[in-house]
């Protein structure tokens, strides 16, 4: 784990280790606009109920486990070296009168990684340390960095992890990132690469967002000779107004497009110009902020 070079980052490069086993690891975030510290709960193998065929995560095998006092260590680890640095520099900036205008400040605190976050027996307790480091270190929910979760959204059907996610939104302000990638049951398999049921999973994501605010994150790629088209995005955009009609709080919306590699090499991102038309059918269809994720950032409207 290291800290990111200042002036270097690159939204294409979210690795987690060499061998993916790092707990943390600073990324730059198309979607948090910065530097993100990423939270890992799978150090020892892919993890998830998907088969994304975008997904940056390649199959890999490793011996190291996920333990909640080793997450600990690694978020003070990080914090302190930052911390240091940071000090350091503004010494050195007093004695020669220069201005450290190349720091990047910490967007958020992200549980992300080698998978599906809720689907790890540690989730509550990696939440709970990240919220805690997120209090000594940063200021806490009033201290400008988010704590953020992303997730497929099939854990809305389990009421003990809806419950906790309940609990954390209340408690620490966290914002979750629930992935919705299609408006129909054909669309939904090719993007999640699953047989589960894209009914069951709409209706348990707008039965937590009715309590509860959600971004919705949606994967806009080539996947073989699928793409999505506006006739696709209409009926997208006319799903999400129903949750809304029914009263699902629902942030914003991120239409974001493939920026990593693959490891079936099956995928290919969609052009800034085609991810602006498609959102501007879902912008027309939906009450809410619509944002725009083109390979190397957030494209303005």
């Amino acid at each position: 784990m290291t800290l990111p070079r200042e002036g270097k980052g690159s939204v294409s490069e979210h690795g987690r280790g060499d061998d993916g086993s790092d707990l943390v690891y600073p990324v730059f975030s198309r979607r948090s606009g910065g530097l993100s510290i990423g939270v890992n709960l799978y150090p020892d193998r892919k993890t998830c109920n998907f088969v994304c065929p975008y997904c940056e995560v390649f199959p890999f095998s490793g011996s190291r486990r996920f333990e909640t006092l080793t997450l600990k260590r690694e978020l003070d680890r990080y914090f302190a070296a930052r911390a240091d640095i940071r000090a350091a520099r503004a010494e050195m900036d007093a004695e020669t009168g220069a201005n450290d205008r190349a720091w990047f400040p910490v967007r958020d605190i992200c549980v992300s990684g080698n998978g599906e976050p809720t689907l790890s027996p540690h989730f509550g307790e990696a939440l709970a340390v990240c919220a805690e480091a997120r209090r000594t270190w940063l200021g806490g929910p009033d201290g400008g960095t988010d704590l953020v979760l992303i997730t497929n959204s099939t854990g809305f059907s389990q009421p003990g992890i809806t419950a906790l996610l309940a609990r954390m939104v209340h408690d620490e302000r966290l914002v979750i990132w629930a992935k919705l990638d299609g408006a129909d049951p054909d669309w939904f398999a090719i993007m999640s690469g699953s047989q589960i049921d894209f009914a069951s999973t709409v209706a348990s994501i707008e039965s937590f967002a009715r309590r509860e605010p959600i971004v919705i994150q949606t994967m806009l790629c080539r996947v073989g000779d699928f793409e999505p088209n506006p006739r696709r995005m209409k009926r997208y955009a006319d799903l999400l107004a129903g949750m809304l009609s029914r009263g699902a709080h629902i942030r914003e919306v991120h239409l974001y497009t493939k920026a990593r590699p693959d490891p079936g090499d099956r995928c290919a991102p969609l052009g800034d110009a085609r991810m602006l038309e498609l959102a501007g059918v879902v912008s027309v269809g939906v009450g809410v902020p619509v944002r725009v994720f083109g390979e190397s950032g957030e494209i303005p409207e």
